[in-house]
């Protein structure tokens, strides 16, 4: 269940069958692993958690917590926009930079609202009715209701003068 010291598991490059425990005292170390696909990581980790040589951030989940640094140098902010952070941990290694817990998850949540506003202005460009103040019903022209109806009174008044004569 639990390791009282740190795992060295650098030469590992796959994470299939891999069975961890829940906590561990002191570092992880898994530098050769490129891939998360299988991979459960303990909950704790009391020292560093090395995973640099991950390509991909899908199918990771990270600890809740982890006592040292978090290396995944191989990663962009791009790439885990979408995996929750731990709780707590010291710095985080990435492409672009090195980044405190708090620092990181306000660029994450800058990125995730630029990207909401791209996607909103997206679909506001796919469907031009669209708007802020009513995105379910459009700004609709009303002139597209007028001209139909005014049409069909006047169909109803040419029917009724031609009947009666």
């Amino acid at each position: 269940k639990n390791i009282g010291g740190y795992l060295d598991l650098q030469s590992l490059t796959s994470a299939k069958g891999l069975i961890l425990p829940e906590s561990i005292e002191g570092s992880l170390f898994l530098n050769s692993l490129t891939s998360a696909e299988g991979l459960t990581l303990p909950k704790n980790i009391g020292g560093y958690l090395d995973l640099h040589s991950l390509t991909s951030a899908k199918g990771l989940t990270l600890p809740e917590s982890i006592g040292g640094d978090l290396f995944l140098e191989n990663l962009t902010i791009d790439e885990i926009l979408n995996i929750e952070l731990p709780n707590s941990v010291l710095d985080i290694y990435l492409m672009d930079g090195i980044y405190s817990l708090e620092e990181l998850k306000k660029l994450i949540a800058i990125k995730r609202e630029r990207l909401d506003l791209q996607a909103k202005r997206d679909v506001m460009q796919s469907n031009p009715n669209i708007t802020n103040e009513n995105p379910k019903r459009g700004n609709i022209n009303i002139w597209y209701i007028l001209i139909p109806a005014f049409t069909l009174l006047l169909g109803i008044v040419i029917a009724s003068v031609i009947y009666k004569i």
